[in-house]
């Protein structure tokens, strides 16, 4: 059941989704307890359907349920339940606006695991959502160093012209242009923004974009205008304006 529901998130049929994450979870705790690594699971992909679907305050109320059952399912503090917990909540956070919880729950996901080198390989101290805290709490140039680094070791093996590369190419310029490096953060805009808006358009048609989604690429596009609006005070040709206008729409 927990596998049917994580097919229909990546399939973005987030009724389905919600329906067959809800049935896992009353068969987890009739089966296994309120309390079992097996609740707290199917927890955590509940929480990622209802984050997909921009029902934020929900999803950080089942976050925290998540992590709780997790941490009392064992005694090992650094077991990659809890760790996974503490992503899938900070994620959440991020999405509701609560940045500076979200950033000390990412501190902790990386505290708890660095005497596992499993658990540290697969939960780094490297996350689109972490950066966009750092973003949103005045932390822009630590935002930088995680997106460059990032890129340095992921966007090597993505594909060019790929929807992952370029939104995480747009995270960079995003934290660059926070950061005070404008004409860097445009020259990535530039690559990266056409492509996701493309993706952006295919999956509107498609009835398969999701809230989530919409508020990174609204906050992707807001960082790019006020990198045109800043260019296009030293522009007289009036291009970055008008670019600027299109980007607004």
């Amino acid at each position: 059941m927990n596998d049917m529901a994580r097919a229909f998130l990546g399939q973005r049929r987030f009724v389905d989704a919600e329906f067959w994450s809800r049935e896992a979870i009353m068969l987890a705790i009739t089966q296994f307890g309120p309390n079992s690594g097996r609740t707290a699971q199917v927890l955590l992909t509940l929480t990622l359907v209802v984050a997909e679907q921009g029902r934020n305050a929900e999803a950080v109320l089942l976050g925290n349920a998540a992590l709780k059952v997790a941490q009392q399912s064992t005694n090992y503090p650094g077991s990659i339940l809890i760790a996974g917990a503490r992503k899938t909540l900070a994620s959440a956070l991020v999405a509701d606006g609560k940045y500076a919880q979200a950033e000390k729950v990412f501190s902790e996901m990386v505290e708890g695991g660095k005497d596992d080198p499993e658990i540290a390989a697969r939960y780094p101290s490297q996350d689109l959502d972490w950066a966009l805290a750092l973003i949103k709490t005045g932390n822009a140039s630590k935002a930088a160093t995680m997106t460059a680094s990032m890129l340095a070791k992921d966007g090597v093996r993505m594909e060019k012209g790929s929807t992952r590369l370029a939104m995480l190419t747009a995270f960079n310029a995003a934290a660059l242009q926070v950061s005070g490096q404008s004409a860097q953060a445009l020259a990535e805009f530039k690559t990266s923004v056409p492509v996701l808006l493309d993706q952006s358009r295919n999956d509107a048609e498609n009835a398969t974009e999701s809230i989530r989604q919409t508020q990174r690429m609204t906050f992707i596009l807001e960082s790019y205008l006020a990198a045109l609006a800043q260019q296009a005070k030293a522009d007289s040709s009036g291009l970055a304006a008008a670019e600027a206008f299109q980007i607004v729409d």
